[in-house]
């Protein structure tokens, strides 16, 4: 996956490994992964040279800033399928466990009987939910439609705006 970095040539072998090790040939046109390659392997080669003339931190872009530059300008979907599998791929699993205590926190023993559904609901409030109460209350009062789609029993979908 290191390949990915810039820290060192950009080299095919490399790139198909990953596919393989990642279970990703069945998703990728191998053929036009490598002619997707061929087409940027200049481009890359530079930008290796150039971060390693950069010496500063400040002056260095990111591997996510330098790959979305380049993802955006140039027409390379394999290698952006690739790039999305392994940039999504979590390096710790604190989230999941995060999840796991919250819900050890909803679903006690003097609530053991609550449904799925309800600690989900319950999850999703606590996970994203921003405001404090005060605010929420603020932003109730405030929003007559929201007051009104929640005493009718309709079915509605309400957005929050930004």
């Amino acid at each position: 996956m290191r390949i990915f970095a810039l820290e060192n040539t950009f080299i095919y072998k490399d790139l198909s490994m990953c596919c393989e090790k990642l279970s990703l040939t069945k998703l990728i046109d191998m053929d036009e992964l490598y002619n997707e390659f061929c087409s940027i392997k200049e481009t890359l080669d530079k930008i290796i040279e150039e971060r390693k003339q950069t010496h500063s931190l400040n002056e260095k872009k990111t591997i996510y800033e330098t790959w979305h530059e380049l993802f955006r300008h140039l027409n390379i979907p394999n290698l952006l399928k690739i790039f999305q599998f392994i940039v999504s791929i979590p390096c710790s699993n604190a989230a999941a466990e995060r999840a796991f205590s919250l819900c050890g926190n909803v679903w006690t023993d003097s609530r053991n009987r609550l449904s799925v559904e309800h600690v989900k609901a319950e999850l999703q409030v606590k996970i994203n939910f921003q405001y404090n109460c005060k605010d929420f209350y603020d932003y109730v009062i405030k929003n007559k439609k929201l007051l009104k789609c929640a005493k009718s029993q309709d079915k509605y979908s309400f957005k929050k705006k930004n």
